[in-house]
């Protein structure tokens, strides 16, 4: 997934895979980061994966974003 991202910045699909793949080996600051860029460009991709991740301490980030 890294590569994916890397490879295409502006795919928020690829962002959001590397975001949970962070987050299943405990990379908290990695998770952060992923959802910095994404909130860039595709913020509701950004707050799904604070949803999915359970990373309330990120919810701030989209906090303006309703669904």
């Amino acid at each position: 997934f890294e590569n994916a991202a890397k490879d295409h910045p502006m795919n928020g699909i690829a962002w959001y895979h590397l975001g949970m793949a962070y987050h299943i080996v405990n990379e908290h600051d990695k998770v952060t980061s992923v959802v910095e860029h994404l909130n860039r460009f595709d913020r509701k991709r950004a707050r799904q994966l604070i949803q999915d991740t359970g990373r309330e301490d990120l919810r701030h980030l989209v906090a303006d974003l309703r669904v």
